[in-house]
């Protein structure tokens, strides 16, 4: 909850510029100067973050219950997609952001736009997580309709927010 009403008072602050009534005027994006390396690399880090944790669901999901080839194949399945998206973030999207970010005129919005993915790719890897940790735990069991909202949903918001951030920072 307290992590809900801090996101809310981050997006919220900069969605209103800042503005403090009686204080002058809002501070616009502008009038912002990030550091674009400084700004990828805290996404980086928080990237790996999830991702470990990621890796450490799917490995506690396969070690809570007893040995199966299925669940061996859906951890290695797992496993692959985790590595995959750590390959499509390193290798592309982080390239075109640190480039965008260094060289922008409006460092404000390259870093808002940069901000919204973050918070994106950040629910589409927990809704993977999810999924990876459903069928690892339980392989045999029939697809429901959340189990496969989540299982391809979150790839396809990872995608989602790859093509939101290039399309706003790339024109």
């Amino acid at each position: 909850m307290i992590w809900a009403v801090a996101v809310a008072a981050n997006y919220g602050g900069a969605g209103i510029l800042h503005c403090r009534p009686g204080r002058g005027q809002r501070v616009g994006l502008g009038q912002t100067d990030i550091a674009g390396e400084h700004l990828i690399e805290r996404f980086r880090l928080f990237f790996l973050t999830v991702l470990g944790e990621r890796v450490l669901t799917a490995s506690n999901a396969f070690t809570d219950e007893p040995f199966e080839v299925q669940r061996l194949l859906a951890l290695a399945i797992g496993f692959m997609g985790t590595a995959a998206l750590w390959w499509c973030y390193f290798r592309r999207t982080e390239a075109i952001g640190i480039e965008v970010a260094e060289n922008a005129a409006d460092a404000g919005g390259v870093g808002w736009w940069a901000t919204w993915t973050l918070l994106l790719m950040v629910l589409a890897l927990i809704g993977i997580a999810v999924g990876d940790e459903l069928a690892i735990a339980n392989p045999g069991d029939d697809a429901t309709l959340g189990f496969t909202i989540v299982t391809f949903g979150g790839p396809a918001l990872v995608l989602l927010a790859q093509v939101f951030f290039l399309r706003n920072v790339l024109g």
